[in-house]
């Protein structure tokens, strides 16, 4: 019980200085070059954000149907970019995922923590696990989240429509 109070306190106070955090180590790409997740947004485009674990089977299914999304969308109307939260010491790990499951959008990549204080800042939610998406409108300006698989007919219903619609609804 113990521990596990002292881990929310730990995640409280790093979700809480998530700007701190972020300047002293933002995400990178595997290249190893700082890249916030901001780079990404906005822009006239939507884009979809996949949080994801080189050692998450979920992850591996979803990556194939979120490339044949991106070779659809890219240039036109929206992008997808990668965050895997294997941290700098899963490079390795995460360059094996991409190849494995032959995705062709941005990755970047960033330790578990740090991802977890962006979703936190984005969403006011807590990360529960991957995989996550973040979806950010034309504007930049995040428009919904979800955890577990997404469902790609609600997504694009989403991107069409004026009205507030979640890519958790049903119909």
């Amino acid at each position: 019980m113990l521990k596990h109070l002292l881990y929310s306190v730990a995640f409280c106070v790093l979700a809480t200085s998530w700007p701190a955090v972020a300047a002293e180590s933002p995400f990178r790409d595997l290249s190893g070059k700082p890249q916030p997740v901001a780079t990404y947004t906005g822009g006239g485009q939507w884009t979809v954000v996949m949080i994801w674990a080189s050692d998450c089977a979920v992850c591996r299914g979803e990556a194939p149907q979120l490339e044949s999304f991106h070779q659809r969308h890219k240039g036109v109307d929206a992008r997808v970019v990668g965050l895997s939260v294997d941290g700098p010491d899963g490079v390795a790990d995460a360059r094996d995922f991409i190849a494995d499951t032959g995705i062709s959008f941005p990755n970047l990549i960033g330790s578990g923590e740090d991802t977890a204080a962006m979703f936190y800042d984005e969403t006011g939610n807590h990360l529960i696990g991957t995989p996550a998406f973040l979806v950010f409108n034309p504007a930049g300006k995040l428009r919904t989240y979800q955890t577990g698989r997404l469902n790609l007919q609600l997504l694009e219903r989403l991107m069409e429509s004026p009205k507030p619609l979640t890519v958790a609804e049903g119909s």
